[in-house]
């Protein structure tokens, strides 16, 4: 077998049929078929998909006026195509830069199928996958969560010995939804009665309660809500009650007895970052860090060495550099860069594993889709390091401590969601 067909094949492996979308551009010379990259990947096995092109040209048809679209002719051409494919898949695959491929004839010669690499195909992979690490050997191979999509980033904790997930729904969908881990995957279930956000939510136990705190349903509604989990249902979804506004997701943590909220001003002329804490009853003011710490995005909160640590994103697009900042329970320290070079265009994560801090981060831009982490010790941060080649997001990772349920190790569980090109 050549080199480029063993690649193609490793690749594929990371694809299935259900990730390939086609469609067609039909025009007066010809048409176009488009294949997104899963479809590229598994060109060698087209013939076990050759439906999705019999409909994509029946949808192509409705769509420029034969109503209903014309079935027959597109299984003639998806069988014409079919067979083509099977005969140059090198050739197809060498024309691929990573987002796709179209295939051009003219309707005089339909089966010319010209291969030319496709920038117009929109991916957005809203579904959620999982990986671990124990800290000494990497972090293993992702896994896909089966039913759980999100148009935002997750956030997770552990509550009542179970792995917790909450995230906002996919695509139009701002419900809040929740699924938790214990050997496998619980089915995703919507929060409460209809408790929506149009970003990702904040989440930390509680008084023996799981918390989750989100901003409002959509960019009208800057609020901050709150609801509790006892492991049997969502209690009622209430606004802070203290005037926190902001819009985007906050960060939670408890520290010193009391739940704290650090979150971004209340819309993209505030950059200040504020913080307010719970005893159970009410939420305290809402106040500013005080450390003149700004950023355009939601912060990630975590407890170590007994102090509140926040690290969040610089103050706007061309900021990128990560901070941090620990509060005593009085007031907040200086606001520093992490000083290894960690940058993001997205809210950072935070959780305390093995003695350590761990920062896990999306990569600098759009086109730098990896997942990044170091550690702090307390002194100093660990080199910024890809996480794993094939783990992408196009939004914050979520991260947790988290104790196998198989096993005896303590793990590091990181849930994201898939990218948007």
């Amino acid at each position: 077998m050549s080199t480029s067909l063993t690649t193609a094949k490793q690749q594929s492996e990371k694809w299935t049929f259900d990730d390939i979308i086609t469609n067609f551009s039909f025009h007066w010379w010809g048409f176009e078929f488009h294949l997104n990259e899963p479809a590229v990947q598994l060109l060698g096995e087209v013939s076990q998909w050759a439906e999705k092109i019999t409909d994509a040209y029946a949808d192509a048809a409705s769509n420029n006026g034969d109503e209903g679209g014309d079935h027959d002719q597109g299984a003639k051409i998806a069988a014409a195509i079919a067979t083509v494919i099977e005969l140059y898949v090198e050739f197809i695959q060498s024309k691929d830069k990573g987002t796709g491929v179209k295939l051009v004839s003219p309707w005089c010669m339909p089966t010319l199928l010209w291969p030319e690499s496709d920038d117009s195909i929109h991916v957005d992979d809203s579904q959620l996958r999982w990986t671990t690490t124990d800290g000494q050997n990497g972090w293993v191979a992702e896994q896909k969560m089966a039913t759980d999509f999100s148009e935002s980033a997750p956030s997770v904790a552990v509550f009542q010995n179970k792995f917790y997930c909450v995230h906002r729904g996919s695509g139009s969908d701002t419900k809040l939804w929740f699924t938790s881990f214990d050997k496998t995957w619980s089915q995703d279930l919507p929060l409460g009665n209809g408790i929506s956000s149009d970003t990702y939510p904040g989440l930390a136990v509680f008084q023996d309660k799981l918390y989750c705190v989100h901003k409002g349903m959509n960019s009208a509604n800057r609020y901050l809500y709150y609801t509790a989990f006892d492991g049997n249902t969502w209690g009622p979804d209430l606004q802070l009650g203290n005037g926190a506004l902001s819009n985007m997701g906050p960060g939670l943590a408890v520290f010193q007895n009391k739940l704290y909220c650090v979150h971004k001003g209340r819309d993209g002329a505030n950059l200040y970052l504020y913080y307010t804490a719970f005893d159970g009853n009410t939420w305290g003011p809402d106040l500013q860090l005080g450390n003149g710490a700004l950023s355009d995005l939601g912060p990630g909160l975590a407890v170590f060495q007994d102090k509140l640590y926040c690290v969040h994103k610089g103050r706007d697009s061309a900021n990128l550099n990560l901070y941090y900042t620990a509060f005593d329970g009085s007031t907040w320290g200086p606001d520093l860069q992490l000083g290894n070079g960690a940058l993001s265009n997205s809210a950072p994560a935070l959780a305390v594993f093995q003695n350590k801090l761990y920062c896990v981060h999306k990569g600098r831009d759009t086109e730098n889709t990896y997942i990044y982490y170091s550690t702090f010790d307390g002194n100093s941060w660990s080199t910024d390091q890809v996480t794993q080649e094939d783990a992408k997001t196009s939004y914050s990772p979520a991260v947790a401590a988290y104790q196998d349920p198989l096993g005896t190790k303590e793990l590091l569980m990181c849930i994201h969601r898939g990218i948007t090109y």
